[in-house]
């Protein structure tokens, strides 16, 4: 939507801009660019285009805008799903959240990267944070992750299941391709809505 960013920074994505406006108009958008289900809402940024296609400052710029106008400005709960890697973290693309979900696989390489997120969090500060283990085959997994991760917090352990990665090759929604996965995923959630209801409560009083 390079008309869209154009318009609300003042700068064309992909094209050198020694000005642009860091505090565009957002509290628009979710309205008009999102798709709508029931009570749920979804926004989808796009991915990168193409290699040297340029700065991406203009979008980032209005994203960082449009997550601080949801995260700070309007009373829903917000999801942000964020691509793997550190680079939202870098540019403080998630700086507000009340609390940041790392997962991790059981490999070294996935621990090493969660202390590298935690630590970036940290810096900008983020102090609420929690771990979900994901693509657990065996104990061994899990008290791998355990292990390795003890001054962590963890809100769960996510098995691995060979319906879930045939779901993705066959486009089926995974809310129906494995049971065991979403019982996981929704014990999850039910623990992380009694601590937000709970932070609000300490909030209020």
């Amino acid at each position: 939507m390079d008309d869209l960013i154009e318009e609300r920074t003042g700068a064309r994505p992909g094209q050198m801009a020694p000005y642009f406006r860091l505090n565009p108009k957002v509290d628009d958008l979710p309205e008009k660019c999102s798709l709508k289900r029931d009570r749920i809402k979804i926004m989808v940024m796009g991915p990168i285009k193409a290699a040297g296609s340029g700065c991406y400052c203009p979008e980032g710029a209005l994203l960082q805008a449009l997550v601080a106008q949801l995260l700070l400005k309007v009373d829903e709960v917000v999801i942000l799903d964020m691509e793997a890697g550190i680079e939202h973290l870098t540019r403080g693309t998630a700086k507000g959240v009340d609390k940041l979900i790392i997962v991790v696989e059981p490999s070294r390489r996935s621990v090493e990267t969660g202390y590298r997120v935690r630590d970036l969090a940290l810096e900008i500060g983020l102090q609420n944070i929690g771990v979900v283990a994901n693509k657990i085959r065996d104990e061994r997994e899990n008290d791998f992750l355990i292990s390795n991760m003890a001054d962590f917090e963890f809100l769960g352990f996510i098995p691995y299941d060979e319906g879930i990665a045939e779901a993705d090759i066959t486009g089926l929604p995974l809310i129906d391709s494995s049971e065991k996965v979403m019982s996981q995923v929704e014990d999850i959630a039910a623990r992380l809505s009694l601590k937000g209801n709970r932070l609000r409560a300490i909030n209020k009083n």
